[in-house]
Protein backbone atom coordinates (compact mmCIF):
# COMPACT_ATOMS: atom_id res chain seq x y z
CA UNK A 1 0.00 0.00 0.00
CA UNK A 2 0.65 3.80 -0.41
CA UNK A 3 1.09 6.03 2.30
CA UNK A 4 0.09 9.32 0.61
CA UNK A 5 1.04 12.50 2.99
CA UNK A 6 -2.36 14.74 2.65
CA UNK A 7 -0.63 17.55 5.21
CA UNK A 8 0.92 20.09 2.10
CA UNK A 9 -2.72 19.57 0.12
CA UNK A 10 -4.65 20.46 3.41
CA UNK A 11 -2.82 22.91 4.53
CA UNK A 12 -3.25 24.27 0.81
CA UNK A 13 -6.72 24.12 0.79
CA UNK A 14 -6.99 25.99 4.58
CA UNK A 15 -5.05 28.23 3.53
CA UNK A 16 -7.18 28.77 -0.17
CA UNK A 17 -10.27 28.89 2.53
CA UNK A 18 -8.84 31.33 5.08
CA UNK A 19 -7.72 33.83 2.09
CA UNK A 20 -11.37 33.44 0.71
CA UNK A 21 -12.75 34.11 4.15
CA UNK A 22 -10.63 36.98 4.65
CA UNK A 23 -11.39 38.13 1.44
CA UNK A 24 -15.38 38.08 1.55
CA UNK A 25 -15.01 39.19 5.58
CA UNK A 26 -12.66 42.26 3.77
CA UNK A 27 -15.22 42.93 1.15
CA UNK A 28 -18.24 43.00 3.44
CA UNK A 29 -16.61 45.51 5.99
CA UNK A 30 -15.59 47.65 3.41
CA UNK A 31 -19.28 47.54 1.56
CA UNK A 32 -20.63 48.11 5.06
CA UNK A 33 -18.41 51.07 5.70
CA UNK A 34 -19.28 52.50 2.47
CA UNK A 35 -23.04 52.41 2.91
CA UNK A 36 -22.39 53.32 6.40
CA UNK A 37 -20.34 56.78 5.25
CA UNK A 38 -22.89 57.28 2.04
CA UNK A 39 -25.40 57.07 4.76
CA UNK A 40 -23.75 59.07 7.40
CA UNK A 41 -23.05 61.21 4.43
CA UNK A 42 -26.37 61.82 3.44
CA UNK A 43 -27.66 62.27 6.92
CA UNK A 44 -24.98 65.00 7.25
CA UNK A 45 -26.17 66.56 4.35
CA UNK A 46 -30.14 66.27 4.93
CA UNK A 47 -29.57 67.99 8.63
CA UNK A 48 -27.81 70.87 6.99
CA UNK A 49 -30.16 71.02 4.74
CA UNK A 50 -33.16 70.76 7.53
CA UNK A 51 -30.89 73.49 9.71
CA UNK A 52 -30.63 75.85 6.63
CA UNK A 53 -34.51 75.74 6.16
CA UNK A 54 -35.43 76.17 9.64
CA UNK A 55 -32.79 79.27 9.67
CA UNK A 56 -34.24 80.67 6.70
CA UNK A 57 -37.72 79.88 8.30
CA UNK A 58 -37.17 81.90 11.38
CA UNK A 59 -35.54 84.73 9.08
CA UNK A 60 -38.75 84.98 7.48
CA UNK A 61 -41.21 84.66 10.67
CA UNK A 62 -38.73 87.74 12.35
CA UNK A 63 -39.07 89.51 9.11
CA UNK A 64 -42.89 89.31 8.90
CA UNK A 65 -43.23 89.88 12.51
CA UNK A 66 -41.05 93.30 12.42
CA UNK A 67 -43.35 93.73 9.62
CA UNK A 68 -46.67 93.31 11.46
CA UNK A 69 -45.17 95.37 14.54
CA UNK A 70 -44.65 98.48 11.64
CA UNK A 71 -48.04 97.50 10.32
CA UNK A 72 -49.92 97.39 13.75
CA UNK A 73 -47.78 101.27 14.71
CA UNK A 74 -49.12 102.55 11.17
CA UNK A 75 -52.32 101.38 11.92
CA UNK A 76 -52.72 102.67 15.49
CA UNK A 77 -51.07 106.04 14.16
CA UNK A 78 -53.90 105.92 10.97
CA UNK A 79 -56.61 105.16 13.78
CA UNK A 80 -55.27 108.83 15.69
CA UNK A 81 -55.04 110.51 12.77
CA UNK A 82 -58.27 109.57 11.49
CA UNK A 83 -59.48 110.08 15.35
CA UNK A 84 -57.83 113.34 14.88
CA UNK A 85 -59.61 114.08 11.89
CA UNK A 86 -63.15 113.00 12.73
CA UNK A 87 -62.88 115.17 15.73
CA UNK A 88 -61.71 118.01 13.71
CA UNK A 89 -64.44 117.65 11.21
CA UNK A 90 -66.93 117.20 13.84
CA UNK A 91 -65.71 120.74 15.42
CA UNK A 92 -65.88 122.23 12.01
CA UNK A 93 -69.30 120.86 11.43
CA UNK A 94 -70.56 122.36 14.81
CA UNK A 95 -68.93 125.53 13.76
CA UNK A 96 -70.52 125.81 10.48
CA UNK A 97 -73.56 124.47 12.05
CA UNK A 98 -73.44 127.85 14.94
CA UNK A 99 -72.91 130.05 11.88
CA UNK A 100 -75.53 128.86 10.07
CA UNK A 101 -78.06 129.11 12.87
CA UNK A 102 -76.83 132.12 13.67
CA UNK A 103 -77.06 134.40 10.64
CA UNK A 104 -80.37 132.75 10.22
CA UNK A 105 -81.60 134.38 13.10
CA UNK A 106 -79.73 137.57 11.85
CA UNK A 107 -82.08 137.70 8.99
CA UNK A 108 -85.26 137.69 10.82
CA UNK A 109 -83.90 139.95 14.23
CA UNK A 110 -85.08 142.85 14.29
CA UNK A 111 -82.10 145.85 14.69
CA UNK A 112 -83.52 146.87 17.54
CA UNK A 113 -83.69 142.77 19.04
CA UNK A 114 -81.16 141.10 20.80
CA UNK A 115 -80.04 137.78 21.99
CA UNK A 116 -79.85 137.26 25.86
CA UNK A 117 -78.84 133.52 25.75
CA UNK A 118 -78.02 130.77 23.88
CA UNK A 119 -77.52 126.80 25.52
CA UNK A 120 -77.59 123.82 24.10
CA UNK A 121 -77.44 120.63 25.69
CA UNK A 122 -78.41 116.83 25.25
CA UNK A 123 -79.47 117.81 21.61
CA UNK A 124 -81.94 120.32 22.88
CA UNK A 125 -81.37 124.38 22.07
CA UNK A 126 -82.56 126.98 24.39
CA UNK A 127 -82.81 130.73 23.16
CA UNK A 128 -83.78 133.67 24.67
CA UNK A 129 -84.39 136.86 22.88
CA UNK A 130 -85.66 140.77 23.88
CA UNK A 131 -87.61 141.92 21.03
CA UNK A 132 -89.74 145.31 20.57
CA UNK A 133 -93.24 144.58 21.52
CA UNK A 134 -94.04 145.32 17.82
CA UNK A 135 -92.00 142.87 16.23
CA UNK A 136 -92.08 140.17 18.19
CA UNK A 137 -94.83 138.06 16.69
CA UNK A 138 -93.85 138.35 13.46
CA UNK A 139 -90.11 137.01 14.32
CA UNK A 140 -92.24 134.20 15.67
CA UNK A 141 -94.47 133.64 12.69
CA UNK A 142 -91.23 134.23 10.44
CA UNK A 143 -89.41 131.05 12.25
CA UNK A 144 -91.38 128.74 11.11
CA UNK A 145 -90.76 129.47 7.07
CA UNK A 146 -86.95 129.01 7.88
CA UNK A 147 -85.70 125.47 7.39
CA UNK A 148 -83.21 126.03 10.05
CA UNK A 149 -85.31 127.65 12.66
CA UNK A 150 -88.09 125.82 11.83
CA UNK A 151 -87.30 123.40 14.85
CA UNK A 152 -87.79 125.73 17.31
CA UNK A 153 -90.66 126.25 19.36
CA UNK A 154 -91.88 129.09 21.32
CA UNK A 155 -91.50 128.03 24.93
CA UNK A 156 -92.56 131.03 26.47
CA UNK A 157 -93.48 134.85 26.26
CA UNK A 158 -93.44 137.48 28.53
CA UNK A 159 -93.08 141.49 28.83
CA UNK A 160 -89.48 142.85 29.47
CA UNK A 161 -89.46 143.78 33.52
CA UNK A 162 -86.28 146.46 32.60
CA UNK A 163 -87.85 147.64 29.50
CA UNK A 164 -92.14 147.53 29.00
CA UNK A 165 -91.46 148.35 25.29
CA UNK A 166 -89.64 145.09 24.85
CA UNK A 167 -90.84 141.44 25.04
CA UNK A 168 -88.52 138.37 26.31
CA UNK A 169 -88.98 135.57 24.04
CA UNK A 170 -87.87 132.18 25.40
CA UNK A 171 -87.62 129.28 22.39
CA UNK A 172 -86.40 125.26 22.73
CA UNK A 173 -86.20 122.89 20.08
CA UNK A 174 -84.17 119.90 19.07
CA UNK A 175 -80.50 120.64 17.47
CA UNK A 176 -80.29 120.13 14.12
CA UNK A 177 -79.59 116.87 13.04
CA UNK A 178 -75.79 116.19 10.70
CA UNK A 179 -78.03 114.92 8.10
CA UNK A 180 -80.27 117.55 7.61
CA UNK A 181 -77.43 119.87 7.49
CA UNK A 182 -75.46 118.31 5.04
CA UNK A 183 -78.71 117.56 2.88
CA UNK A 184 -79.48 121.84 2.91
CA UNK A 185 -75.55 121.53 1.95
CA UNK A 186 -76.17 119.82 -0.96
CA UNK A 187 -79.39 122.18 -1.88
CA UNK A 188 -77.53 125.47 -1.55
CA UNK A 189 -74.78 124.38 -4.05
Amino acid sequence: MYQVNYLPWRYSLFRQKALLWLSQTLSLVTITFVICSYYTYHLAQKRSLITDQQRQTQQQEDLLLKQIDIYQTQKKQTLLHYQHYSLYYQNWLRYLHYIRFFRAIETHLPSTGWINHYGEADNQRSLHLTLPNTQSLSFISNLKSHPVLASLTLSYLQQSKTDPSYTEVHLNGKSEEQERWNEEDEGNQ
